[in-house]
């Protein structure tokens, strides 16, 4: 019995599920400071359980390709120990759930609708991730939409005209990281099988691989990495040069800080020259946290210090705490992931 569940437990990623932030983020760029406390458990209700359908239906869907690739044996489908019906069914309920706590929190067909609309861009990226080089595109308007979810949820009528430009440039930089996180980070990390299924991926476009693990990368890829970076700062230095946003010096020192660390590691990552997905993954890793850290840091006086918090810790120490419940370590993933 307790196996059973913890293997439905692994298909959703436990451990991630603290991640669901995005919404919360989504409503303080409107409102800032002033987000009543209990507007959290909804917010992140909703993002939660988007992560868990949506790491669901990315193995089932991923599933006749993820079976021949040794590096992801481990995964539970995969192992046999949950049945494509079943992935597929859990999928369905876990979505009914998060448009049932939309529904409830937040009446009104603006909320739902957005909902409904990222969930059909997860499904397609999740069905064409392989076989359509532009899909990337895809999964960063479904994470762009969590936090237009968000910020919706607090504006008067739920008029989208209301948003505020700060919420705009969060998007921007939140579309942009999710392209380099995804187009190159995970292309870059899975480009051996995708190559080995002949996947159409932006970087089984980019990169030459040979039989020792060689990679060249090519410029436009690299350039297009590195722009990607780039673009990430200009956005997040923006709200300091807009009057009626509070900064500090101090702020913008850290926001500097993380700034280049993200392109930092974009760099190095991108100028990876073998394939050790050991090594890969922790550069990856490295550069998510900086990216996330320098949109946390554009906001922090916008948002006060207690928000802050909640935002940063919530995710780190249920990460830390699932993680080590589902996979033995409070940081380091078991191979398949």
């Amino acid at each position: 019995m307790f196996r059973n569940v913890k293997n439905y437990l692994e298909l959703v990623r436990l451990h991630m599920l603290g991640l669901g932030v995005q919404c919360v983020v989504g409503a303080l760029t409107v409102v800032g400071a002033n987000l009543p406390y209990e507007a959290f458990a909804p917010l992140f209700a909703v993002h939660a359980l988007t992560i868990a359908w949506g790491f669901a239906h990315n193995d089932y869907s991923d599933y006749e390709i993820d079976r021949h690739v040794p590096a992801l044996r481990n995964r539970v489908i995969v192992r046999g120990d949950i049945s494509l019906h079943a992935a597929l069914s859990l999928t369905v309920i876990i979505f009914a759930l998060s448009a049932l706590v939309t529904i409830l929190s937040w009446p009104g067909l603006l909320p739902i609708s957005i909902l409904i609309l990222l969930a059909a861009f997860v499904v397609a990226y999740n069905r064409y991730s392989k076989t359509f080089a532009g899909s990337d595109l895809l999964f960063a308007a479904g994470g762009s939409l969590l936090l237009i979810l968000g910020a919706v949820t607090v504006l008067p009528d739920q008029d989208l005209r209301l948003l505020p430009p700060l919420t705009w440039v969060v998007v921007a930089i939140s579309f942009i990281d999710h392209i380099n996180f995804n187009a190159v980070l995970g292309g870059i990390k899975d480009v051996v099988s995708d190559k080995q299924h002949n996947c159409n991926t932006l970087a089984c476009r980019n990169i030459d691989i040979d039989e020792t693990g060689k990679m060249t990368i090519s410029r436009r890829f690299r350039f297009a990495a590195l722009a990607g970076g780039v673009a990430m700062t200009a956005l997040a230095f923006w709200p300091f040069f807009w009057a009626t946003y509070p900064s500090s010096s101090w702020q913008i020192a850290l926001c500097a800080v993380f700034a280049g660390l993200n392109l930092y590691h974009t760099y190095r990552f991108v100028n990876i020259d073998r394939h050790d997905r050991n090594v890969i993954e922790k550069i990856a890793r490295q550069r998510e946290m900086a990216a996330k850290s320098l949109m946390l840091g554009m906001l922090v006086v916008w948002i006060g210090l207690s928000w802050t918090a909640i935002v940063f810790f919530v995710p780190a120490v249920s990460f830390a705490v699932f993680n080590a419940i589902m996979n033995g370590h409070p940081f380091r993933l078991p191979e398949g992931y």
